[in-house]
């Protein structure tokens, strides 16, 4: 059974459109951890008179934290126990018909992290402003030449995890856009398996205003450092024990 994460915010409209998506296009069992920040949510009356008319389990979970949607994450990791766990969005901008194909991954193959990649052969990132599109290809190519790292698309939220990563990895993100990259290097620095399959993804977020280069730039670099303190720190390892 995969748990799969859902952060909500007034989302009553999109809700049922994604839940009909699930059931179309998933068809392995799965428990829906749906979270809400606070009871005056609209989706909370939605999500409840839809409950019992899916075939699959919808449970509503209250933010454990702070309000938003890295804490929606955090508390959606805390109240799962299947053995692998996927977050995605509820405004349906991820295809979900890898999801099956990333469960057999993580199951079969003992991925601990599959990443939904836009920007390998059969991804796509639709919609969105050109210079953000480039931005994400770019870096997170540069960091899989680099590093090593199996996925040329950390940056994507788009991903399914083990229970040893949700279990063994302390998240230490202040964004919601930061804890994939978080989860996938930590992972990567464990020496944890890390594989990725093509997805495509609609950018639905408002053109540059949603766009900020200089936030994205840095949690780049902060991550290229870790990287690349862990990449020189093995190798003299490797060397002074030889």
């Amino acid at each position: 059974m995969i748990d799969i994460i859902i952060p909500l915010h007034n989302e009553g409209d999109l809700i049922e459109n994604l839940f009909k998506e699930i059931e179309k296009k998933i068809g392995i069992p799965s428990n829906l951890i749906v979270i809400y920040d606070n009871e005056e949510d609209a989706t909370i009356p939605v999500v409840k008179r839809l409950q019992n008319t899916f075939p699959f389990q919808i449970n509503l979970e209250k933010n454990m934290y702070d309000s938003g949607t890295l804490n929606s994450i955090k508390t959606g990791f805390a109240k799962s126990t299947g053995e692998v766990v996927l977050v995605i969005r509820a405004d349906l901008s991820d295809d979900l018909i890898i999801v099956d194909e990333m469960y057999y991954k993580a199951i079969n193959d003992k991925c601990d992290v599959v990443c939904g990649s836009r920007y390998v052969k059969g991804g796509k990132h639709i919609g969105g402003i050109k210079r953000k599109r480039r931005f994400f290809s770019i870096a997170g190519k540069l960091l899989h030449f680099f590093i090593g790292i199996k996925t040329h698309d950390i940056s994507n939220s788009f991903k399914m995890y083990s229970r040893r990563v949700i279990d063994t990895i302390v998240i230490e993100s202040s964004e919601e856009s930061e804890i994939g990259m978080e989860l996938t290097m930590k992972a990567f620095i464990k020496g944890y398996k890390i594989s990725e399959l093509p997805t495509t993804w609609i950018d639905k977020s408002k053109g540059e205003v949603a766009f900020n280069i200089r936030k994205w730039t840095a949690m780049y670099m902060h991550w290229y450092r870790v990287a690349l303190f862990h990449h020189w720190f093995s190798r003299f390892e490797k060397v002074t024990s030889d």
